[in-house]
């Protein structure tokens, strides 16, 4: 049976493969027919000769040099400032959702984990690093917290999809989520918008832009949004007498009626040199900062009509929750003597907040020599976050956590490009790292009141990493024939990791009960390690507007320290791709479709343990992804466009021993006794659909007076899956479909849109993880926003039209 099994998985790889190499044929036939015809079409739909009846040309920096987006041999996304402007996509869950096969998700401790293809490790561990990096303005960055940040005034956003070991960074064995703010323009411009969503009071802000030069050869652009949201949650929690033993007497209930609030304001200054010779540089400089009333949006979901809590023998049905996902919370505050500890926790009043404060700046310099560019960028990152949120999810005062996170990163990567006329080309580069991470980390109430220290907190830990990376690639280029070129590197990394984790206080109840690390302690551990990730690809372009690609491919993730100081291994990639591009119909018609099959050795998985209140970082044996991925948009006439895309993915464990339990799985359900654990072996992994994608249209009407009607929908659509990696039945969302619309009133320096979210109101699950305490099979789930609707309207003023 296992022989038969592989020649079928064999056989429908081989189908795939024939099917795309049909599909690049049958484009390169239909090239040469437009080609034929190109003259006599264009003079009878366009006699003008203009070129407004096409899609834009696309230009990317995949390969960290400005190409067409037909000719990169690279899955990849594109959106640009139109379709992020077009539902007011302004963060990373919000960009993640017009994505196929990418996700984006808030988590506890940890801001956002990134998902693409399945591959990216949920949990809210603060030493998680991600496997789908986030690339602002050429610095690579792989901490979770960057997805708080509101990124507006963006020029493009590119998703690169499976690993990425050349031209990014470190490595990337998930994809890269690229973003490109708009730089300086060569005039006088500028812009100014506002919005409000009306239908839950959930967000209002304003932003602006300025834009032009400065004097011969510099220019600047600043730009600046605030925001202010309710929250889209309700929180039920009363107050009350406390029914557990061992915890305070009273909960005082929720302390805001609407959750998650949040306020934030972000800035960012760019600087620009360039006269046009043969050295040009660019300064962009963020700041953010954020205040929320909670982390983040999430609920119970459970098997009954109420969610249940069993602790030191007593069970309490909370009758304020319930047990669907919807519009409602239960999430009680703290009394202030119970919140606040005297020698760490900086709480005074007992409500739960976060505190986020973010810098990033990049510098980046380039020299052409020739047919030679040279690259240098400098990259800074720090943030700085403060929590107080109860990890509980319940109506009464139970269990909450204090996190306080600092972390900066510094690098530095020089890169070089030749474009010489002879057929071998080089690229190549180093790149440097170094970060540091300080945690200090609080839980508190369970197992009691400590008299001799005057607190309710059980734990007091001080969490310390550093790191350092060396790494560089090499990557020949050899055009064989003109229409032909193999392309071949490898990038070598080195990682150097140090932690230490200080026990600052335990609780006298909890140092009897055991399970933590003696008060006064200290822990230390070093990791280091090597990696050469290689790379090849051959790219065929049979016509100008064809490409074919196949690659075989590899990515690195290192190892390192969980908050805990246990320790993982790395996480590597190696597989293949096949791929075709098109521009077509005259540059009305883009086609892209590719083909994968990738393997993942030492999967990294964080889980969360609700018996300790911990989370941790593991290795999962190895999984397989194996998918299709397929997108077109087309210009059906001057005024009508039409976009579509989906993905494939067939994302499962191989071989998955020690893998964590859910409370309460028996062995008949493949729970192991002796250790609690499980082989997920054949099962998905977590965030995962088998299919997902979306539909969507713009039409244009043209009305008197110089004004003109946009109308926009887009209907994205998802197969069931987990949502957290130990697959409790209650994780499996089911699948649903979103419908956005927008419709724009516009002229030509000014716009008012109505513009609707999740018009469906379908709520959903993104992430969750074990209930603390809970009932069987019962879950706390962060949601995704639901139906939204919002007015803006925005002016664009300056030189330009």
């Amino acid at each position: 049976m296992k022989a038969n099994a592989k020649v079928s998985r064999a056989t429908r790889l081989s189908y795939g493969t024939v099917l795309l190499a049909s599909f690049a044929c049958w484009m390169t036939g239909l090239s040469s027919a437009y080609a034929q015809t190109a003259t006599d079409a264009s003079e009878l739909s366009n006699p003008s000769g203009s070129d407004e009846n096409n899609l834009t040309e696309i230009v990317v920096t995949a390969q960290r040099r400005d190409q067409k987006l037909i000719d990169v041999p690279v899955a990849i996304t594109v959106m640009s400032k139109d379709d992020i402007a077009r539902y007011d996509s302004t963060s990373l869950p919000a960009i993640a959702d017009m994505v196929p096969q990418v996700m984006v998700t808030p988590v506890a401790n940890n801001g956002a984990a990134f998902t693409i293809r399945g591959i990216g490790p949920l949990g809210g561990d603060p030493g998680l690093e991600q496997s789908v990096a986030v690339n602002v303005d050429d610095v690579q960055i792989d901490k979770g917290r960057i997805g708080e940040i509101a990124f507006f005034d963006l020029q493009q956003v590119e998703v690169l999809e499976g690993p990425q070991a050349l031209f990014f960074g470190k490595n990337s064995p998930g994809g890269v989520i690229s973003l490109t703010s708009a730089g300086p323009t060569d005039q006088f411009d500028g812009y100014f918008r506002t919005g409000y969503e009306f239908t839950q009071d959930e967000q209002r802000f304003v932003e602006g832009a300025v834009s032009g030069p400065l004097a011969d050869g510099f220019g600047a652009r600043v730009a600046v949004r605030a925001e202010q949201s309710d929250g889209y949650m309700t929180n039920n929690a009363t107050a009350m007498i406390n029914p557990l033993p061992g915890l305070p007497a009273v909960s005082p209930g929720a302390a805001f009626q609407n959750q998650i609030g949040d306020s934030k304001f972000v800035g960012r200054v760019t600087l620009k040199y360039d006269d046009g010779g043969p050295f040009n540089s660019v300064l962009k400089t963020l700041v953010s900062h954020s205040t929320a009333n909670g982390q983040n949006p999430d609920e119970t979901k459970c098997l009954g009509a109420h969610p249940d809590v069993e602790f030191l023998g007593v069970s309490y049905t909370e009758t304020e929750a319930g047990c669907q996902l919807g519009p409602y919370r239960t999430s009680s505050s703290f009394t202030p003597a119970y919140a606040s500890d005297p020698t760490y926790s900086p709480n005074i009043n007992g409500d739960p907040y976060e505190l986020d404060t973010q810098v990033e700046s990049s510098f980046a310099m380039n020299l052409t020599l020739g047919h030679v560019k040279l690259t240098w960028v400098t990259g800074y990152y720090w943030f700085d976050d403060n929590i107080l949120d109860d990890f509980g999810v319940t109506e009464f005062m139970f269990v909450h956590g204090n996190l306080h996170q600092t972390y900066n990163l510094l690098s530095q990567e020089i890169r070089l490009n030749t474009d010489f006329d002879g057929p071998i080309n080089f690229a190549g580069g180093v790149y440097l790292e170094h970060e540091h991470r300080y945690d200090l980390d609080g839980n508190g109430f369970w197992p009691g009141y400590d008299s001799v220290a005057n607190t309710w907190y059980s734990t007091w830990q001080d969490v310390e990493n550093r790191g350092n990376t060396y790494s560089g690639f090499a990557q020949a280029i050899w055009k064989i024939v003109p229409n032909l070129e193999l392309a071949g590197g490898a990038r070598y990394t080195k990682e150097e990791k140090f932690a230490s984790l200080e026990s600052l206080y335990v609780n006298q109840y909890q140092a009897v009960a055991g399970g933590q690390v003696p008060q006064g302690t200290v822990i230390t551990g070093n990791y280091a390690e090597h990696n050469v990730s290689p790379e090849v690809t051959l790219t065929w372009h049979p016509s100008g507007r064809v490409t074919a690609y196949a690659a075989y491919k590899t990515g690195y993730q290192a190892g390192g320290f969980a908050s805990t100081l246990t320790s993982f291994k790395s996480e590597q990639a190696r597989g293949f791709e096949i791929g075709t591009k098109g521009d077509l119909d005259d540059g009305r018609l883009q086609l892209q479709a590719d083909a994968y099959r990738y393997v993942y050795d030492n999967l990294q998985v964080s889980t969360f343990d609700p018996a300790d209140l911990s989370f941790d970082i593991g290795n999962a044996a190895s999984a397989r992804t194996t998918g299709v991925e397929l997108a077109a948009h087309y210009k059906a006439t001057h005024d009508l466009s039409l976009r579509a895309s989906a993905g494939y993915n067939i994302a499962r464990y191989i071989n998955a021993p020690g893998l964590q339990c859910w409370p309460g799985q028996t062995a008949a359900q493949g729970c192991f006794a002796a250790d609690d654990t499980q082989n997920l072996a054949g099962m998905p992994l977590v965030r995962a659909p088998d299919l997902n994608g979306n539909v969507g249209a713009t039409y244009d009407v043209p009305l008197p007076k110089g004004l003109g009607l946009e109308f926009a929908t887009d209907v994205f659509f998802t197969s069931s899956y987990w949502t957290q990696p130990d697959l409790t039945p209650t994780a499996l969302q089911p699948g649903f479909a979103r419908v956005n619309a927008s419709v724009t009133l516009l002229r030509s320096h000014w716009s008012l849109a109505l513009i609707g979210t999740n018009l469906t109101n379908r709520w959903y699950g993104t992430e969750s993880y074990d209930a603390p305490y809970g009932g069987l099979e019962q879950i706390d789930v962060v949601t995704g926003a639901p139906r939204q609707v919002r007015i803006e309207g925005a002016y664009h003023f300056g030189d330009s039209p």
